[in-house]
């Protein structure tokens, strides 16, 4: 038998498996268990068998791919949720592929581009335009956006609660850490700056200190100054921030809070207290939208809010 010939129907002869389970479980559906998995593919490499996408593809139409859009490879926040979609998408037999985006919008021509590559669904970390919206609905493919609030028809939006995170960042600062003169270093280039801030600076007057230094992240600079007219606590946009402004503080005795809880995931490389959601919990709850989008085109938005809470780090 020559490696290219061996079927699926072969496969689930020698298996006592039927084709429906083999198909399955080569495409790593969640409802094979592991260990029937394992045999599907040790057998399928025994006998050669080369699955015939193309073919697949035309009978269903889709390509079961998925295509994320973001703006920065480096990020750890990016970095953490990616990893994590890409498993969840990979459980239920969908690839990813991942898109770096020069502009701080998913614009048209983003989705020109995501849609040139076949794919069947779309997950950004950017705020789409109205345009590239109206693109995704008239090819028919989802589009989610993760991590950000828009109040733009024709989307799934899964997001984590900002405003709330701001009002835990002053609370901790100023109750658990007894600070008496806060700042909150922000990234106003990115739409939810404005409702972090507006959570911190509610909570910390609600608190009795009415003066929040705002500083913008394209000058650190000015927060050694800061520091000497006796800022004590920080609040940060993002942990990647937080991390810049940690290394200029040299063991001053200052309070520091992030936004994202990448402590979890990055342990050798950030220990910082944070504001965070339960991302797995995201995660699944938004592949599960996005998959049923898919198996239902449709306007049927999901706009779900998930709650924050502050993790403390590892020290």
């Amino acid at each position: 038998m020559e490696k290219n010939e061996a079927s699926l129907k072969q496969i689930a002869q020698e298996l006592d498996l039927s084709i429906g389970a083999v198909s399955r479980g080569l495409r790593d559906c969640a409802d094979i268990s592991e260990a029937t998995k394992e045999k599907i593919r040790l057998k399928a490499i025994e006998l050669g068998y080369v699955p015939n996408l193309a073919a697949r593809n035309l009978a269903t139409g889709r390509t079961n791919t998925v295509a994320v859009l973001l703006d920065s490879l480096s990020s750890p926040y990016f970095g953490m949720v990616s990893e994590w979609l890409i498993k969840e998408l990979r459980r239920h037999g969908y690839q990813t592929l991942l898109m770096p985006v020069s502009e701080l919008y998913a614009t048209k021509s983003s989705i020109k581009d995501a849609l040139g590559m076949g794919i069947d669904a779309i997950i950004t970390f950017l705020v789409p335009s109205a345009e590239a919206v109206e693109m995704a609905r008239l090819a028919k493919k989802p589009m989610l956006l993760f991590g950000r609030y828009v109040d733009r028809k024709g989307l799934l939006i899964f997001y984590s609660d900002d405003e709330e995170g701001g009002k835990i960042a002053a609370d901790y600062l100023i109750k658990e850490k007894h600070r008496k003169k806060l700042a909150y270093i922000g990234a106003k280039q990115f739409d939810f700056d404005a409702i972090r801030n507006r959570g911190f600076v509610d909570e910390a007057k609600r608190l009795g200190l009415l003066d929040v230094v705002r500083l913008e992240d394209s000058d650190l600079s000015s927060l050694d100054q800061a520091i000497l007219r006796g800022l004590d606590g920080i609040f940060c946009f993002d942990d990647l921030l937080a991390s810049r402004t940690l290394n200029r503080l040299k063991g001053d005795d200052v309070s520091l809070v992030g936004f994202n809880g990448t402590s979890h995931f990055y342990d050798s490389v950030f220990d910082i207290t944070s504001i965070e959601s339960d991302y797995t919990l995201m995660v699944k709850s938004a592949v599960n939208a996005l998959l049923e989008a898919i198996r239902d085109p449709g306007d049927k938005p999901v706009i779900s809010k998930f709650p924050v809470h502050l993790y403390l780090g590892q020290s």
